[in-house]
C-alpha cells in the first residue's frame, strides 16, 4: 500500500506560491519610481508639465455616456468635479430639487418593504389574517414592489437613476476649460507638449 504524503505536497505548494509570488514582485518593485524618485531627474519644466498632466480635467465621451476624468484615469463626479474648481453655488442650485423630492421617495421606497415583508410573512403563514393569504399576500408583494419602484422614481438619486450629471456636457467643458487654463498659469506652462 502506497501512503500519500498531505503534508508534504502542501508544504511543496506552498513553498511554491511563495517563491512565484516574490519572484514576481522583484522586478516590477526595482523598476518602479515614487514622484519623488523621480523628480530628481525632472527640470523644472518638465516637472510642472507632469504636474500638468497629472492635475489637468477632461470631458470623454464614449458612446451616449460622458465622463470627467482628472488625470490620466480618475473618474470625477459631477459634485467632486465642482468642488474641485470651486464652483460650490452650482452645485447648491442644482441640488435644491433633489432634497424635496428625496424624502417623499424614500418614504415610498420604504413602506413598499413593510408591505413586501408584511406579504412574505402572510405566503408563509406566519401571520395569518384570512383564508386567501395567498392571494392576499401575493397582491400586497406586487404593492409593495411597486411602492418600491414609484419611491425609487421619484427620488432623483435613486438606484434606477440613469443619469448622474448635474450639469450638461456644454458647461462641464467650459468649466473644464477654464480650469486647465488657470492651472497652466498657476504651473507657469506655455504649451502642452
Amino acid at each position: 500500500m502506497i501512503k500519500y504524503n498531505f503534508f508534504g505536497k502542501f508544504v511543496s505548494i506552498f513553498i511554491t506560491i511563495i517563491f512565484l509570488f516574490v519572484s514576481h514582485q522583484i522586478p516590477a518593485k526595482a523598476n518602479s519610481l515614487t514622484f519623488d524618485e523621480t523628480k530628481n531627474f525632472l527640470t523644472k519644466d518638465e516637472e510642472s508639465l507632469w504636474r500638468y498632466k497629472m492635475n489637468k480635467i477632461t470631458v470623454q465621451v464614449e458612446g451616449d455616456s460622458w465622463y470627467i476624468i482628472q488625470g490620466i484615469n480618475t473618474q470625477l463626479t459631477d459634485t467632486e468635479f465642482l468642488r474641485l474648481v470651486g464652483n460650490t453655488d452650482i452645485i447648491k442650485e442644482r441640488l435644491k430639487k433633489f432634497d424635496i423630492r428625496e424624502p417623499i421617495g424614500a418614504v415610498f421606497a420604504v413602506l413598499g418593504i413593510l408591505v413586501i415583508i408584511v406579504s412574505a410573512l402572510m405566503l408563509t403563514d406566519v401571520l395569518k389574517i384570512t383564508n386567501n393569504n395567498l392571494l392576499y399576500g401575493s397582491i400586497g408583494a406586487l404593492g409593495g414592489i411597486s411602492f418600491v419602484v414609484i419611491g425609487d422614481a421619484i427620488s432623483p438619486l435613486g438606484v434606477m437613476e440613469t443619469s448622474e450629471h448635474i450639469l450638461t456636457i456644454e458647461e462641464a467643458r467650459y468649466i473644464t476649460d477654464i480650469y486647465n487654463t488657470e492651472l497652466r498659469k498657476f504651473l507657469n506652462i506655455t504649451s502642452e507638449q
